[in-house]
């Protein structure tokens, strides 16, 4: 009797330890400490206010340069928080960096990830830049610090962001759940960032 209680632990432990390190399922079953950082700059032209005002719930598309498992959470993550946070009445997705003639750009560019994972504990540091533009075009996003340029006459509000996660997360945590995790935080920080600063830019000046 002893001997099958044995083998069913065996059994138990090695089935569980398969699903922490091979299961698609995303779980963190643990406690997490994640420190943000992020350097924000912005420039509009005249009449940014008045055209924000006078369109609310603009159309905004993201480009996202980052590789998966990263990339599918992170632009899940950053779609959802952007269509909440009030500002952009639809929130669409593209892969291939490129311009947009009918909405408002949004390109983030995740510049490292550096994971260690071992399913009991987990530590990371991501690192990434978001570009944004009202015009449709961020060609300007290699350039850090960035040099605004206005020209024309439409209004125009540029907003550059570069943003560092730090996490550590002990506890069980599968290697899916841990790259949505740190997608989020990620996530929320530009949404958040651009979010506030675009409806910084709606208030009078004082």
């Amino acid at each position: 009797m002893g001997k099958i209680k044995l083998i069913v632990a065996v059994v138990l432990v090695a089935t569980l330890l398969a699903g922490i390190f091979y299961s698609p399922l995303e779980f963190v079953a643990g406690q997490s400490a994640a420190r943000t950082e992020s350097t924000v700059s912005s420039g509009r032209s005249q009449d940014a206010q008045e055209m924000l005002r006078a369109q609310p719930g603009r159309k905004l598309t993201i480009f996202l340069q980052a590789k998966d498992p990263l990339a599918s959470a992170l632009g899940r993550e950053l779609q959802k928080d952007l269509a909440q946070g009030g500002m952009f009445g639809e929130v669409l997705l593209r892969p291939e960096p490129g311009v947009s003639a009918t909405s408002d750009v949004l390109r983030v560019d995740v510049d490292s990830v550096d994971v260690f994972w071992s399913g009991v504990y987990a530590q990371a540091q991501v690192t990434a830049v978001a570009s944004f533009s009202t015009l449709g075009d961020v060609s300007w996003y290699a350039q850090q610090p960035p040099e605004f340029r206005f020209y024309g006459t439409d209004p125009t509000i540029m907003i550059s962001g570069s943003y560092t996660v730090r996490d550590s997360t002990g506890g069980l945590v599968s290697r899916n759940g841990y790259s949505v995790h740190l997608a989020r935080s990620l996530a929320y920080q530009i949404s958040r960032s651009l979010t506030s600063e675009l409806s910084g830019q709606v208030q009078p000046a004082t």
